[in-house]
């Protein structure tokens, strides 16, 4: 029951495996551009907000440019008035009118008529002029709401503009009962006062009231849809509003006291009882700010509703798209890949043999194309290791076996016999333990890496036997550095040179031979140096003696010195082995180079 659920496991495991790659690429570039859609149609929606939020605020400069511009055609027409009716007053002022007189009802009646011509020449609807005497008595034009002359001279309007003053008063937009009117409604009004010298009786100074209908610019103002907009005083107070009456009943609040620090034409977004509005303001003489107020959460939401759904369905599209051309993508990606990854799996198993999938992109197939060089790298230099071991291992086996040579043992022995049959047993006695050196040193414990002092000994033993054989044709020195006894060589690699120096050279000497081995350190490597005064060689020998043409003396221990130099680079590379310099008859020198590395006692 087990091994079902193995197998679907290892299923579900390679076919997660399999397509991780695809999924990653896929992921990584959906969420990838994704993330960039997302983040343009964020900051595009941000861009069209802002531009909404201009394009507002400039709808708002427009519209208090107009109203302005209206209020100052207001004012231009109430100083037309003012200044013609002191004209009229002024040249009358000659006449000497009674109250009781018909000259006195002359200037009246010349005022009035003046003020009639006036009222038909402006073209606002509902204006009112009215001529007040020092005590708020109306004495001509039209009648005034007020009738009371106590409330009349405690107006703004009448205490600003009586006495000798010259200048034009202008109050703020007030709400004034319409006596013109039959059904008496309230109208918005502009009051603009100034004094007037009078020539009628007793009376020197009277005031005159002009009421402008402020109908233009109410137009202009609720003809503004995204908002709205209303107008303060001097002292920030509310002059005009939509919602006067409420605002006033304190049933709603208005933030005009903020509104009305802000500087001239300045956009600013406020918040006030957690409904944000963009507020523009103008300012105009006298010191009134006109002020439109935008709520954002009424004025926006639906264009901006519109807009996000809009943008929402672009951007889902978007990703739709994206997902579909990147699922191909990552599949046109992936699959070479995941070929790539089967014939890499396959040689990780051990099928040695799988060739490396090479195809999709130029990348991928570059990415092949360097995999199987590196593979076939790896089998040739695995089959070259396995090459070199054998070499070692024969090499090794050679010298192993042929370390005494059988005609070196008879000759040797046959001396030791005639020694001692002819009255020389010291020195048969010193032959004998010559030889058992050499065989104790040649074994060595079955250890390959020796220290030098082991190998300088065991080549002393061999020049003692070889001299005594040879009856002193030869003699023989030994230099060794302190420091260079300590060092590791390979067992068996002075006594191939000595023995080339014995039997090419020595053997030809009468009694005058002499063969210097030399060892020392130079640096970090170490250098065995044997150095004969024989006859020499000639290019040839010496290029065979490193070949595979050279074999082994037939009378020496039987390891040529082929031999050694192989055995040195097995051991410790190509640029380490052996070094051969001679000349015929002025002798031979071969140098044995090997690194300097402080022998260690094996376990």
């Amino acid at each position: 029951m087990k091994k079902p659920a193995t197998k679907k496991t290892n299923a579900f495991k390679n076919f997660h495996y399999r397509r991780n790659t695809r999924y990653l690429i896929f992921i990584s570039f959906t969420v990838s551009a994704a993330v960039v859609i997302l983040i343009s149609g964020i900051a595009f929606y941000a861009r069209l907000s802002s531009l909404q939020d201009t394009a507002l605020a400039n709808e708002s400069k427009y519209h208090l440019a107009q109203i302005e511009q209206s209020i100052s055609d207001l004012k231009s027409d109430a100083d037309f008035i003012v200044n013609t009716i002191r004209y009229e007053s002024s040249s009358l002022e000659e006449l000497d009118f009674n109250a009781d007189s018909t000259e006195g009802y002359t200037y009246l009646q010349r005022i009035d008529e003046t003020i009639k011509a006036l009222k038909d020449q402006t073209v606002y609807e509902g204006t009112s002029i009215t001529l007040f005497s020092k005590d708020g008595v109306a004495i001509a034009g039209d009648p005034y709401t007020l009738n009371n002359t106590e409330d009349i001279i405690k107006e703004e309007w009448f205490v600003n503009a009586f006495g000798e003053k010259q200048e034009i008063y202008y109050c703020a937009p007030r709400l004034q009962r319409d006596y013109f009117n039959s059904d008496f409604h309230y109208n918005w009004m502009l009051p603009v006062s100034a004094s007037i010298k009078l020539a009628y009786g007793d009376e020197l100074q009277g005031v005159l009231l002009v009421n402008l209908s402020f109908k233009s610019v109410v137009d202009i103002i609720e003809s503004f849809q995204p908002g709205y907009i209303y107008i303060t005083d001097n002292n920030g107070d509310i002059a005009y509003h939509h919602d006067y009456q409420r605002i006033k009943a304190e049933v709603i609040r208005e933030n005009n006291k903020e509104h009305s620090t802000f500087h001239d034409d300045e956009v600013k977004t406020t918040s006030f009882e957690g409904k944000k509005q963009i507020v523009v303001v103008k300012t105009i003489n006298p010191g009134w700010k006109i002020i439109s107020v935008i709520p954002t959460s009424t004025s926006l939401a639906s264009e901006a509703t519109q807009n996000l759904v809009f943008l929402a369905v672009i951007i889902f599209i978007c990703i739709a798209i994206l997902i579909i051309v990147n699922s191909l993508i990552s599949y046109t990606l992936a699959k070479p890949l995941e070929r790539l990854e089967e014939s890499v799996l396959a040689l990780q198993r051990g099928h040695v043999n799988t060739k490396v999938y090479i195809g999709g992109s130029e990348q991928i197939r570059r990415l092949g194309i360097s995999m199987q060089h590196i593979i076939d790298q790896m089998r040739k230099l695995t089959n070259d290791v396995i090459h070199e071991h054998e070499q070692k291992r024969v090499s090794e086996l050679d010298a192993l076996q042929a370390q005494i040579n059988p005609h070196f043992l008879y000759n040797t022995l046959d001396i030791i016999i005639w020694m001692v049959e002819n009255g020389h047993p010291a020195l048969a006695v010193k032959l004998v333990m010559a030889l058992s050196r050499l065989f104790r040193l040649s074994l060595s414990k079955g250890k390959t890496i020796i220290p030098v002092a082991d190998e300088i000994e065991h080549v002393v033993n061999y020049l003692t036997i070889q001299k005594m054989r040879y009856k002193d044709k030869f003699e023989y020195r030994v230099t060794v550095s302190k420091r260079a006894e300590r060092m590791q060589t390979i067992k068996l690699v002075l006594q191939p040179l000595v023995e080339n120096a014995i039997y090419h050279s020595m053997d030809y000497m009468d009694g005058d031979g002499l063969i210097t081995i030399n060892v020392f350190i130079d640096g970090e490597d170490l250098f065995m140096t044997v150095e004969d005064n024989g006859l020499g060689m000639t290019p040839d020998i010496v290029e065979r003696l490193l070949t595979k043409e050279s074999t082994p003396s037939a009378r020496g221990s039987g390891i040529g010195l082929k031999n050694v130099d192989e055995r040195i680079k097995l051991y410790f590379g190509r640029k380490y082995g052996v070094k051969i310099e001679s000349e015929p008859d002025e002798g031979t020198i071969i140098t044995l180079h090997m690194p300097a590395v402080p022998y260690e006692e094996e376990d």
